[in-house]
């Protein structure tokens, strides 16, 4: 059952990637149109970066799926992830041991996969450090559990609180946003620490992108963030 869930998040994934491409490959063209040789040229690049991006996206988690984990690397994607698609090496919140490093409320440490990750509790907002390093699904629904056991966080109606579920959406769109953005890209650094808190409930990669920029993911935005 959960071999045929994960396949088909890869399906729907896959779609999404390409329907993105042509997406942005519909933008570059009408962005450009009318212009000379040199600017058709530019978007051109530009767009041939992204399906780049998309390639190595979707290499790497096929890769991770066929492959082992290889020993005395530092801690990476590689050796702390399972499978985006497949099934997760956690089976409950207490695998993850998630515990106060110092008898407060605030410090917390979590092991994954047999890396130790450090969680940051303040008032309703959930901070993981190097969140990123973990996407799995799975997992990070599990993980979530153990967190919001420990401390429920708020939804966005400041009424209910959130769950396991749409907590783990949210820190996907983080894992979506830092795959995609380019090294020393001034946003790409707020990606890798997901913040789990009542106002980010529910919302996309581009709501969370305006939210944090104040600006639209527009073409002529997103474009600049590929090509930086």
């Amino acid at each position: 059952m959960k071999r045929k869930k994960s396949l088909i998040k890869l399906y729907i994934k896959t779609l999404a990637i390409f329907l993105c491409i042509g997406f942005i490959g519909l933008g570059c063209v009408m962005l450009f149109a009318g212009n000379d040789s040199d600017d058709s040229e530019k978007a051109s690049e530009v767009a041939s970066k992204f399906v780049s991006k998309v390639q190595s996206v979707m290499a790497s988690d096929s890769d991770e799926e066929e492959t082992e984990e290889t020993p005395d690397e530092e801690k990476n994607e590689s050796n702390v992830n399972s499978s985006a698609f497949g099934g997760g090496v956690l089976s409950s919140p207490a695998d993850i041991n998630l515990h106060s490093v110092d008898g407060g409320t605030k410090n917390y440490a979590f092991t994954y996969n047999g890396t130790e990750f450090s969680a940051i509790y303040t008032a309703d907002n959930w901070k993981v450090i190097d969140s990123y390093l973990i996407d799995n699904t799975e997992d990070i629904t599990i993980i979530c559990e153990a967190l919001i056991a420990e401390h429920p966080v708020h939804g966005s109606d400041m009424q209910s609180y959130r769950t396991a579920d749409d907590m783990a959406y949210e820190w996907e769109q983080h894992n979506l946003a830092y795959k995609f953005l380019p090294e020393g890209n001034r946003w790409k650094e707020k990606t890798k620490d997901v913040d789990l808190n009542p106002a980010d409930q529910g919302l996309s990669f581009d709501e969370i992108y305006e939210r944090q920029t104040g600006k639209k993911l527009s073409i002529e935005e997103l474009l600049k963030h590929i090509s930086n």
